[in-house]
C-alpha cells in the first residue's frame, strides 16, 4: 500500500508540473508583450518615464537623450509573433508604420535584465534603399554582397533591416575610439563629427576593392538609421567629416576585406 501511495504521489507530480509549465511560459510571454507595448506607447505619446521603464541598461536610456530625439510619434504597430530564444532573450516580431512610412517586418530582443523583461532598442540598424540608391557608387552585387555579409532579418522595398551589435563605451574628452567592425556608441554632435582611421596590416592587393567604407547612422529611440557615408584609404591613415546635429553612431570596416584589423576615432 505504501509503494502505490508513493507512486501515485510521483505520478501527481508529474501531472502538475506538466500543467505548470506552459503557465509559467504564458506568464512570461505576457511580460515581454507588455513591455513591448509599454515601449512603443511610450513613443507614440511622448512618454519619457514609460520609455525609461520598458527598456534596457545602455547609452540609450537617458531622458536628454529621449527628450532630443523623440518627436510624438504617428505609429501604427501590431506584435506578429512572440518566439523565446533562451531563457533570458525572447524575439518578437513587429510590423509598423511610421508617419505613412511602412517598414518591414523587424525582429525586436526582450531580454531579462535583472529579473525584469526590458525591451532592446539599441540593435536594429535601418537602411533606405533610396539613401543607398542615391549616394552609393558600388555596383548592385557588391551592395548585396555587404548585406549578406551582414545579419540581414528583414527588407521591403523601401528598406534593409540589420542586426548589430554596438558598444556601449562613454567617454567625457570629446573623443571616442573604436575597432573596425565595430558600431560605435550614440554621441551627440552640434555640428559635425570627424572620424579618422588607423588601419592595421594590409597583405591584400591595393587595388580599387580594397578600401574603408564609413557609415553614418541617425539615432533616435527605436532605431539607427543609415544616413550618410565615405571611403577611405585602406592602407594608411585617412579622415573624413560629417555635418550632422544630434545623436549620431559611425562604423569603420573594410567593405570587401571584413577580417582585415584596424582603430577608428571619433571626434565631436
Amino acid at each position: 500500500m505504501k509503494i502505490k501511495t508513493i507512486i501515485f504521489s510521483l505520478c501527481a507530480f508529474v501531472i502538475l508540473s506538466g500543467f505548470s509549465y506552459p503557465k509559467e511560459i504564458n506568464n512570461e510571454i505576457a511580460q515581454v508583450e507588455r513591455v513591448t507595448h509599454d515601449f512603443f506607447q511610450s513613443l507614440k505619446n511622448n512618454n519619457s518615464d514609460l520609455y525609461l521603464n520598458s527598456i534596457i541598461e545602455s547609452e540609450k536610456k537617458n531622458r536628454d537623450f529621449f527628450q532630443q530625439e523623440n518627436k510624438k510619434m504617428d505609429i501604427d504597430y501590431k506584435v506578429i509573433e512572440v518566439n523565446k530564444i533562451n531563457t533570458k532573450k525572447y524575439e518578437v516580431l513587429i510590423d509598423q508604420i511610421v508617419s505613412g512610412i511602412e517598414y518591414p517586418r523587424i525582429p525586436y530582443d526582450v531580454v531579462l535584465e535583472d529579473g525584469e523583461w526590458k525591451f532592446d532598442n539599441t540593435s536594429v540598424v535601418i537602411y533606405p534603399k533610396e539613401v543607398l540608391r542615391a549616394k552609393t557608387i558600388l555596383e548592385k552585387h557588391q551592395l548585396l554582397n555587404y548585406f549578406n555579409q551582414q545579419e540581414l532579418v528583414g527588407e521591403n522595398e523601401g528598406y534593409y533591416v540589420v542586426k548589430t551589435e554596438k558598444s556601449h563605451k562613454v567617454s567625457l574628452l570629446g573623443s571616442l575610439s573604436y575597432s573596425f567592425n565595430q558600431q560605435s556608441t550614440d554621441i551627440y554632435s552640434s555640428g559635425s563629427l570627424d572620424v579618422y582611421t588607423y588601419p592595421g596590416s594590409n597583405t591584400e592587393d591595393d587595388d580599387e576593392n580594397n578600401y574603408l567604407y564609413v557609415q553614418l547612422f541617425d539615432e533616435d529611440p527605436s532605431n539607427s538609421v543609415f544616413v550618410d557615408y565615405d571611403f577611405l584609404d585602406a592602407f594608411n591613415p585617412d579622415n573624413t567629416s560629417f555635418s550632422c546635429n544630434g545623436y549620431h553612431s559611425v562604423k569603420v570596416e573594410n567593405q570587401n576585406y571584413s577580417w582585415l584589423t584596424g582603430t577608428y576615432y571619433v571626434y565631436y
